[in-house]
């Protein structure tokens, strides 16, 4: 028993360590898969803002396509310049057509700052709304993960919570059959010692034992008695029940009548009350009633 017992506690502990490796290995395989979508997911918004960061440098803002923000001095002098020209006052005209081109020029300059000033602004705002994607979506994966190492985490308590209740109820089922088998024996040893004193007490030749073994070391094994042999079991011709049959016959020449012996003793214990209300109550088989019998003397 105590064998059997080692055996079921290797393979419990076989059990649970490749549970645990089957366990390990999923959770891996699965934290790298989610690692790979989320790395993906990553390059994918980032390819995205490349591309939204590129159509943005390609678009140009010039001061031309906007028309040119002229200040209030270069309108008035172009007006004046036209009043001029239509008056034919060609000469006062021309002295102001320099002045003219200096004031478009600073004004061209100037729109084409703010042209430049405003697209740095939408680069910028672009940036920060990209940078502010990136962060969330960082953050989601790290909340994400976290969230998967916690769960992983309690799954893992609780296959090894399971993993103890499981070597836990091995043990008090062991323990159990240990004191059952320990209760058997002590039966088995009072219920012995009470028979042997009642068939004691009732004399050596008054109890159905004497009649019906005192035949079977007397009888030939070739006559009435070989008809029953092929009554007899495997687990009879055992040598425990040779011993026993040593102890109760000591002559070596009867030894021979052994098969008889065993088939007699088999009938002995079906029609004894004693005996068959015994091998009922403990369900054992014949050797062992057999050795009950062991300290009777007939």
């Amino acid at each position: 028993m105590m064998d059997q017992h080692r055996e079921e506690a290797e393979a419990l502990d076989l059990v649970i360590e490749h549970r645990q490796r089957a366990f390990v290995e999923a959770w891996d395989r699965f934290m790298l898969e989610y690692e790979a979508r989320a790395f993906a997911m990553l390059n994918r918004i980032q390819q995205r803002h490349i591309t939204e960061m590129e159509e943005l440098e390609a678009q140009s803002y010039p001061g031309s396509t906007r028309g040119l923000r002229k200040s209030t001095e270069l309108r008035d002098l172009e007006k004046k310049y036209n009043t001029l020209g239509k008056l034919g006052c060609y000469q006062e005209a021309c002295s102001l057509k320099g002045r003219i081109q200096s004031l478009t020029a600073r004004d061209g300059a100037r729109s084409a700052m703010e042209a430049a000033r405003q697209q740095n602004a939408r680069m910028k705002l672009m940036m920060e709304r990209h940078g502010k994607e990136i962060r969330g979506a960082v953050t989601k994966i790290e909340k994400d993960r976290l969230q998967r190492l916690r769960h992983r985490e309690s799954e893992e308590k609780a296959l090894a919570e399971r993993s103890a209740n499981m070597k836990r109820c091995l043990r008090r089922r062991q323990d159990t059959e240990l004191k059952r088998a320990e209760s058997g024996a002590r039966r088995y040893l009072s219920n012995r010692d009470g028979l042997t004193k009642s068939l004691l007490s009732s004399g050596p030749g008054e109890g159905t034992a004497g009649r019906a073994i005192s035949p079977c070391l007397t009888t030939d094994p070739a006559s009435s008695h070989i008809g029953l042999l092929p009554d007899m079991t495997r687990h009879d011709d055992s040598s425990s029940v040779k011993q026993l049959f040593k102890d109760l016959v000591p002559s070596p020449t009867l030894l021979l009548t052994y098969p008889m012996f065993m088939a007699n003793a088999r009938l002995l214990v079906y029609k004894d009350p004693q005996l068959l209300a015994l091998r009922k109550a403990e369900k054992i088989r014949m050797p062992l009633v057999l050795h009950k019998m062991k300290d009777i003397k007939y």
